[in-house]
């Protein structure tokens, strides 16, 4: 298992309409095969109600061998304490931390900011064609809301 680099999945259930834009989950897609490929850890961040649905099926499917992932509950929108748990467990301390996900104005936003807090040496990647907002479309992943982190946030788009 890669211990510099994780990917993070973001509330990627069907409950959140963003969730369901089939070019966001095609490049979540993406995102886990080149995981798998190169033995990343995968952390798939979801709210733990029964009204959420868990991951999208189409996400577990793609994992259901791969012994590096885990399934992480959280009630609030920053998930970024049951990250680093998980990462602990795993005694990962990563460089990178690859995100995707939903919903990029209040779940993205807060739980990488708690990432950048935790995890002071660490980079955060935001896969910018592989997150989706239903409320926001074009919400500014790298401005104002992550001003003085730095290059230790970083936005990339990698389009079909």
């Amino acid at each position: 298992m890669d211990q510099k680099t994780c990917l993070v999945i973001v509330d990627m259930q069907h409950y959140f309409k963003a969730a369901r834009n089939q070019s966001v989950i095609r490049a979540c897609k993406r995102e886990i095969s080149e995981a798998i490929t190169n033995n990343i850890p995968i952390i798939f961040l979801q709210y733990s109600s029964s009204l959420y649905n868990g991951t999208l099926p189409q996400l577990r499917k793609m994992v259901v061998r791969y012994p590096y992932k885990q399934y992480v509950d959280k009630i609030l929108n920053d998930g970024s304490d049951k990250i680093a748990g998980t990462l602990n467990d795993w005694h990962i301390r990563p460089a990178q931390i690859r995100v995707c996900g939903v919903n990029r104005c209040a779940c993205i936003k807060a739980t990488v900011s708690g990432l950048l807090d935790r995890y002071t040496r660490s980079q955060v990647i935001l896969i910018d064609d592989a997150i989706g907002d239903e409320w926001y479309g074009n919400y500014d992943l790298a401005g104002s809301s992550f001003n003085g982190y730095g290059d230790r946030i970083q936005v990339v788009n990698k389009q079909f």
